[in-house]
């Protein structure tokens, strides 16, 4: 009985295939202190990192080809006039109080955690 020739390719998906993101680098440099660093240093492993396939185990069942490309970074300092978060949204959904709670705001995050 003749043998069967299977032949495996396998390469690995080249940056030229993704349309890119609509900012670049430079768009990181408005960004304030830690989330500065932590956004400058995202980018460096996004730029060293191939783009995942689904021949990747952890991507195997995941489709990215839709991934939107076009999303933009919020501006410095835009989120200062957001209105306050509604109080109805931070009353506790089970029993009197929260076991804690974190709340992002412009400019800081307020953090409550019960003794």
């Amino acid at each position: 009985m003749p043998t069967k020739k299977v032949v495996t390719t396998t390469s690995r998906r080249r940056r030229s295939e993704f349309e890119g993101f609509s900012f670049t680098r430079d768009n990181l440099s408005d960004s304030p202190g830690i989330l500065g660093d932590y956004r400058s240093q995202a980018w460096s492993a996004f730029e060293n990192l191939p783009y995942p396939t689904t021949t990747d185990e952890a991507w195997r069942r995941t489709d990215i080809r839709s991934l939107d490309g076009s999303v933009m970074l919020p501006q410095a300092e835009t989120y200062l006039d957001l209105p306050p978060i509604p109080e109805r949204l931070l009353t506790p959904l089970v029993s009197d109080q929260h076991g804690g709670q974190i709340t992002l705001l412009p400019g800081g995050v307020k953090t409550e955690l019960s003794a």
